[in-house]
């Protein structure tokens, strides 16, 4: 039998002596909470950085289209048979060269017929001229009727119109001589081809269509509170997964007054100076707009906003504790994030042992 059953089973011991036990036990259970208590209580050590205000670019992320910039639509004024063709559908085409090759045996014919008409109204007017010179005389000194001055003067003015009319007629034809050959008025991309060999085309008819391809447009959309911080001519960065490893210089060319009612975004065109002509109608785009330029703005990395709650929050230290911030935040080019509202210069935020801290968890600030 040990001491505590003698002592359990004695009932001849003294009460003091069973206060004094229960004074021990007490100190000895009290000791243990103190030091479990001091156990569970864990100061977490973390690094902070104090918050400065700093000009800001406001950078606005959207994906949008390639398109032609302009579309040139192909006709003639005349009627005519077509020899031969060299364009089709999809093919790069380049300013001056030839698209088309009609027949010129009924030009050449016209040209020649043209040309004799020259010369015979310039025999006539020579002749007029004579017999006007030969009447003014003989009236002058009396030996002409008026009426045959009145008659040889309008034979005269006949005669030149006659000569005014074939030289029309002759630079009309030789006009249409050099139009036997139909060539490209601008570089770009053929996006139809509307005649073959052997068709006889009519005035105004519609032979093809070309896109010009040395500058082109992304059309995009923004959101309703993006448009507002663009202006016409703003800048942005175009990259187009067509064209991998180029990046494009692009300026805003119009922007939308009247959002799109399925989606409620603003449409924004760009112009793209295409010089080498990699980019192509249809092909996908993302764009990066500069947006407001903000000169106070708060900033900090995207990867101090952690997730509580299906909220983004971060933490900064106050009183060497931890306290939980809900901001407002703005657009998020890259890693860093716009701070509205939420944060205020000279606050520390919170950028280590993210994970392990909850509002008020005690912390201390190490380098």
């Amino acid at each position: 039998m040990d001491n505590r059953d003698f002592l359990l089973g004695n009932s001849n011991v003294p009460h003091y002596i069973w206060t004094i036990i229960c004074i021990m036990l007490l100190c000895s259970c009290e000791e243990q909470a103190t030091q479990t208590s001091q156990q569970d209580i864990r100061i977490a050590q973390v690094k902070t950085m104090t918050i400065q205000s700093q000009k800001w670019q406001e950078m606005i992320s959207a994906y949008g289209v390639i398109e032609a910039a302009k579309e040139v639509q192909i006709t003639v004024e005349f009627s005519a048979k077509i020899k031969s063709v060299f364009f089709k559908e999809g093919q790069t085409v380049k300013r001056g060269q030839q698209l088309i090759t009609f027949d010129s045996t009924k030009r050449k014919l016209r040209l020649q017929n043209a040309e004799q008409s020259v010369k015979d109204a310039r025999a006539r007017l020579h002749k007029a001229r004579q017999e006007a010179r030969s009447t003014r005389k003989l009236f002058m000194h009396g030996n002409a009727a008026r009426t045959k001055y009145d008659a040889t003067e309008a034979k005269l003015r006949q005669a030149m119109a006659q000569y005014e009319q074939s030289l029309t007629a002759t630079k009309l034809a030789m006009r249409e001589l050099r139009e036997s050959r139909l060539i490209s008025p601008v570089t770009g991309v053929v996006e139809k081809c509307n005649v073959h060999s052997g068709e006889t085309i009519l005035p105004g008819q519609l032979i093809g269509v070309i896109q010009v391809v040395e500058t082109v447009r992304v059309a995009t959309y923004v959101s309703e509170k993006d448009i507002n911080h663009l202006r016409i001519g703003s800048e942005a960065r175009v990259t187009s997964s067509g064209v991998a490893g180029y990046t494009y210089s692009a300026r805003v060319e119009a922007l939308g007054i009247k959002a799109d009612t399925r989606t409620g975004n603003f449409p924004v065109k760009l112009m793209i100076e295409n010089k080498q002509g990699l980019l192509r109608p249809g092909m996908t785009a993302k764009v990066v707009l500069q947006g407001l330029e903000i000169q106070d703005a708060i900033v900090v990395p995207d990867n101090i906003l952690v997730d509580r709650q299906r909220r983004k929050v971060l933490y900064i230290v106050k009183n060497n504790a931890a306290e939980e911030i809900e901001p407002v935040i703005g657009t998020s080019p890259n890693d860093q994030v716009l701070i509205l509202q939420g944060l205020h210069p000279g606050d520390k935020v919170i950028t280590s042992n993210l994970q392990q801290i909850v509002n008020g968890s005690p912390v201390k600030e190490i380098p």
